[in-house]
């Protein structure tokens, strides 16, 4: 039998094991302040509170745009680079700040089943080796919290990550 020269475990693959679909309406109208006040959230992460995240549109000039926020998770541990291209290969791209606090107002109960991911696309903030400050809602001893982590390394499998749909 042939050795194999592969390591023992791969990084890779990246089978999607679900997706779940949420439709979320973003206006713009509200600052990323007052979306977090109506997500009721037990705890809310210092760098979310001091950033504004979201500046407030004339009225006249307010659109409505429908995200198709989709939880997604994978079969395998992947690197964040990875999860983004597997959301490319499926027509996937990252949520913005708005449409991730306002899923959170709209659907408070899927972040207790599970931490949800949302990758930025604009991060919160940036280091130098490449890892970026990404929203993540959970919760914590039974109550719901907006935090953000360090995302720039491995995910483990089962993760669930927030991607849009592209209308």
């Amino acid at each position: 039998m042939k050795e194999s020269s592969e390591p023992p475990f791969l990084i890779g693959g990246g089978v999607m094991k679900k997706t779940t679909v949420f439709p979320v309406a973003c206006d713009e109208s509200l600052t990323g302040g007052e979306l977090l006040e109506l997500g009721k959230y037990a705890w809310v992460h210092r760098e979310l509170r001091r950033k504004g995240l979201i500046g407030v549109s004339l009225p006249e000039s307010r659109i409505v745009k429908l995200h198709m926020v989709e939880l997604v998770s994978f079969e395998d541990d992947l690197y964040l680079g990875e999860v983004f291209d597997r959301f490319k290969e499926e027509g996937l791209e990252r949520p913005n700040i708005e449409a991730s606090l306002r899923f959170g107002i709209l659907y408070p109960d899927e972040q207790t089943k599970c931490p949800i991911i949302f990758p930025l696309d604009k991060p919160i903030q940036s280091r130098g080796d490449g890892a970026n400050l990404i929203l993540v809602l959970s919760e914590d001893d039974g109550c719901r919290v907006a935090d953000v982590e360090w995302m720039g390394l491995c995910c483990p499998a089962g993760t669930t990550f927030a991607a849009v749909r592209p209308n």
